[in-house]
């Protein structure tokens, strides 16, 4: 696991998309196409906007969501309209999103996953107060996805089992802010720990203040 601290978060989403971009070219040295597990919410539309306007093979990369909101497809709080709304123009116009559900569909090993964290230590969907986190942290697990409500959300989603957020060559943590500093710190017991102490995949941390 390797920390990296940039000044500020400008700095931090364009070192984010510099790897994310990196690691796709590497897959398609090798694959005709390439799987890019991006996650939802504030803290990667930075990012995604470095990445939209990055050059890059883009006709040959699969974006899928790490986890979605069960909301009609038409609906702005969807994680895959997000992703189109900001990486589908410019000169990531080419890129295919798709939705949660084709993720078997997609080339694995992923070439990438960017995982955002909450300061409760939740990613993707998989919060600390899921019923089922055993099973969906569980890595030996075949199953992708998992249906995810809790009381302090109790919106259904579907969120990617852990084995399939980790069946990638490389996770990057993108995290903003003190307290999430002291989480990636103090993980124990959250459910980001199960990230870090996995030793499936190599995972880079970019915070920034």
């Amino acid at each position: 696991m390797n920390l990296i601290v940039a000044d500020t978060r400008e700095q931090a989403s364009q070192q984010a998309g510099q790897r994310v971009t990196a690691a796709l070219e590497r897959a398609l040295a090798t694959s005709p196409r390439a799987t890019f597990i991006a996650s939802g919410g504030d803290t990667p539309v930075e990012c995604y906007q470095y990445l939209s306007r990055t050059p890059a093979p883009w006709g040959r990369v699969d974006v899928t969501p790490t986890d979605e909101r069960d909301v009609p497809l038409s609906s702005q709080e969807r994680n895959s309209r997000l992703l189109r709304h900001i990486l589908q123009q410019k000169a990531a116009r080419n890129c295919t999103v798709h939705e949660i559900d084709q993720f078997d569909a997609l080339s694995q090993p992923a070439a990438v996953t960017l995982l955002g964290m909450g300061e409760d230590g939740h990613f993707a969907s998989i919060f600390p107060d899921i019923n089922n986190l055993h099973a969906v942290v569980d890595l030996s697990t075949r199953r992708r996805t998992f249906k995810i409500q809790t009381a302090a959300n109790p919106a259904l989603r579907t969120t990617l089992s852990l084995s399939a957020l980790c069946h990638t060559k490389l996770i990057i943590l993108l995290a903003f802010g003190e307290k999430k500093l002291s989480v990636i710190e103090h993980p124990q017991g959250l459910p980001i720990e199960h990230v870090f102490k996995q030793l499936k995949t190599p995972v880079e941390i970019i915070w920034s203040p």
